[in-house]
């Protein structure tokens, strides 16, 4: 059984993807900040482990119709929960390598840096 780090607040990282919603013929996807559901008992390097995670990414670009084009705004939240694991505090963790994108190709990613693994 490969052991994988457990998260902590600040080891989720969110990547904006390429896709573009429907109506876009143009624009970018930017990710707000990272929001964090913690289980405060356990604390590892004096940060909260990290049961869930989640970002809300915005898109500004330009519609594919229209002299001049209009403007096209949308919004997506990608949440990383926690699958279940041996370690066993109650509640499942986030561990290291999770990952969740949704249809745009928005990434949150979960790269665990500390000494506490779990299987």
């Amino acid at each position: 059984m490969t052991l994988l780090g457990v998260c902590v607040e600040g080891e989720v990282r969110a990547t904006a993807g390429a896709g573009l919603p429907a109506a876009a013929a143009s624009g970018a996807w930017t990710p707000g900040p990272v929001t964090y559901t913690t289980d405060k008992r356990l604390v590892i390097a004096g940060k909260p482990a990290v049961k869930s995670a989640s970002c809300t990414f915005t898109f500004a670009g330009v519609a594919k119709a229209g002299t001049p084009p209009p403007a096209v705004a949308d919004s997506s939240t990608v949440t990383l929960s926690a699958k279940p694991s041996l370690l066993r505090t109650g509640t499942d963790l986030l561990r290291d390598s999770a990952q969740a994108q949704d249809s745009y190709g928005n990434t949150l990613a979960a790269a665990a840096a500390g000494p506490v693994h779990s299987g």
